[in-house]
């Protein structure tokens, strides 16, 4: 169980303020070292909540977590 990812660096710094694509990326990195520290994967995930405050970027947020799932190309 895994919650409450950030967009956040190493240091704890907010990645790519106002770009939400940029923040989902570096937040499905954070989520994927975080799972493998528990020895598993993005392909074990059962359940994601992605929470997008600008829709005009639904899409493109859309079109990475299904890039990164291994979705639809």
């Amino acid at each position: 169980h895994t919650s409450l990812m950030q967009p956040v660096d190493d240091r704890g710094k907010i990645v790519g303020y106002e770009q939400p694509t940029i923040q989902t990326e570096r937040t499905l990195d954070n989520l994927e070292t975080a799972l493998a520290e528990a020895r598993t994967d993005l392909d074990r995930v059962v359940k994601l909540n992605v929470y997008v405050k600008d829709q005009q970027a639904v899409r493109d947020v859309t079109r990475l977590l299904s890039r990164r799932f291994g979705g639809a190309k």
